[in-house]
């Protein structure tokens, strides 16, 4: 190092030269904070000072030395430390970046899982044994072949059994197969085409070509998968809880339809991952949701998520049920409204069919079909209010539409309850049978869709006022 002043050589760290006794004014540390810095740095990594001892201005962004802005009249003191801020925040942003880049490979993650798992979708009967297409376990593949050859096996034992087999059995039969494979497909197909649609924003994102993430379409696969899952098992649940006396015994039965372990896991694994991506977007919003306008926008946004996730999981446990007592024999069960026309339909495989169960069978049609209009918009508006966290959007619409269908789905719910069992009653029951109808999981569904709708309510007139 050279003196300044009388050009001897001097040690690197000397504030005074030792031969002339004059203070060396080092060029290579920041005015402002004394940390070194490199040739060719515009900025201090330390402080954020610029380094040329220039200014930017923060109202037309010219770079100029002095005390004012040659353009606008802005002052030196108060551009630089708007540069300064600037420069800050600018550094601070890398760990928002990390926090894309885990969010992001969390989001992709959650659709791999959904996306394999979606293909071994299964569920199988805990306890006794209860028919269930003939067998005690049942995966999505099932309705595109062997439920079909379970009816023509049903049927034609009735038809060599010498009985005549009415057209209503017949139809209701192959119906709840149908409905089935309809649900089946659907979850394939709308899994695979948001998976694919997720992964290309995902990479276009990643490849700085869209600055469209890929938030909403992982949540849609995520919860597409899931809408099958719980339709599946909402449709086709069987739960069965007999007290049987036989002669001078009495024999406890009980069974549930459940999902299978491949099936409970991808949901886990799905959910999880998901939820880990969710958090990371709620983290580089940290100080957007701090304070009042930032709680009015998350309280919402909450409770309207806590709200759907009991919508989800009622109404995937199934709507009704009964409860039939006679002569010391009692048999408490619930049912997914196709698992109703399969009832009424072997029950009058054997009986002879004079139209009593066509409005129960009408009933549970259409209860069939908002039952899976309840689960799939649930899921729907659940994943956008998810991805709301990224890109704000409404989902009044959702909740709204949601809302109807939760209406539609209990009225029907209770008609369709109500008239199978007074079927059952009338066919079945001896003389002090006695059987109740139960619907009350049907009324909490529509509850609490109408709670839902007040969040989503709030967080519209919220937005508004922000």
């Amino acid at each position: 190092m050279i003196c300044q002043n009388c050009q001897a050589e001097i040690p690197d760290d000397a504030a005074f030269c030792p031969f002339c006794g004059a203070k060396y004014v080092r060029k290579d540390i920041c005015p402002k904070c004394g940390k070194p810095f490199a040739e060719g740095e515009i900025y201090c990594t330390a402080c954020g000072a610029r380094l040329d001892g220039k200014a930017v201005c923060r109202n037309c962004g010219t770079v100029f030395e002095g005390n004012f802005c040659p353009k606008c009249g802005t002052a030196a003191e108060i551009a630089a430390e708007s540069e300064q801020k600037a420069s800050r925040e600018k550094r601070a942003f890398d760990w928002r970046k990390l926090l894309f880049i885990i969010g992001g490979a969390c989001s992709m993650a959650a659709v791999f899982f959904s996306l394999l798992f979606t293909f071994f979708i299964g569920f199988e009967v805990t306890g006794a044994q209860v028919s269930l297409g003939n067998q005690s376990s049942v995966n999505i593949w099932y309705y595109f072949s062997k439920a079909y050859k379970d009816v023509d096996a049903a049927l034609q034992a009735a038809i060599a059994a010498n009985e005549e087999v009415s057209t209503f059995a017949k139809s209701s039969l192959y119906m709840e197969a149908a409905i089935g494979t309809v649900v089946s497909v659907a979850t394939l197909v709308t899994v695979v085409v948001f998976s694919a649609i997720a992964v290309a924003r995902y990479v276009r994102y990643m490849l700085h070509k869209s600055d469209k993430g890929a938030g909403l379409f992982a949540c849609l696969a995520v919860f597409f998968f899931i809408a099958g899952t719980l339709t599946l098992r909402a449709l086709y649940d069987k739960q069965v809880s007999a007290t049987v006396f036989i002669t001078t015994q009495t024999v406890q039965i009980d069974a549930a339809l459940g999902a299978d372990a491949a099936t409970t896991a991808g949901i886990t694994l799905s959910a999880i991952f998901l939820g880990i991506w969710f958090g990371c977007l709620i983290a580089t919003r940290g100080k957007e949701l701090i304070g009042k306008q930032g709680l009015c926008e998350l309280i919402p946004l909450a409770a309207g998520m806590v709200l759907l996730i009991v919508v989800l999981a009622v109404a995937g446990y199934g709507a009704v049920g009964f409860l039939y007592s006679s002569n010391g024999t009692s048999v408490e069960a619930a049912f997914g409204f196709p698992v109703i026309l399969e009832v009424l339909a072997r029950m009058f495989i054997t009986l002879p069919y004079d139209g009593a169960a066509d409005a129960a069978a009408a009933y549970s049609y259409i209860a069939a079909i908002f039952t899976i209009a309840v689960i799939v918009l649930a899921c729907l508006n659940f994943a956008r209010l998810a991805s709301s966290a990224e890109k704000r959007v409404s989902t009044l619409p959702v909740a709204i539409v949601l809302f109807a269908c939760c209406v539609v789905y209990t009225t029907f719910s209770i008609l369709s309850i109500n008239t199978t069992a007074n079927v059952i009653l009338n066919e079945l029951g001896t003389a002090d049978a006695v059987i109740d109808t139960k619907f009350a999981t049907a009324i909490v569904v529509c509850v609490f869709a109408a709670l839902n709708l007040a969040a989503a309510i709030v967080q519209k007139a919220l937005a508004r006022k922000n």
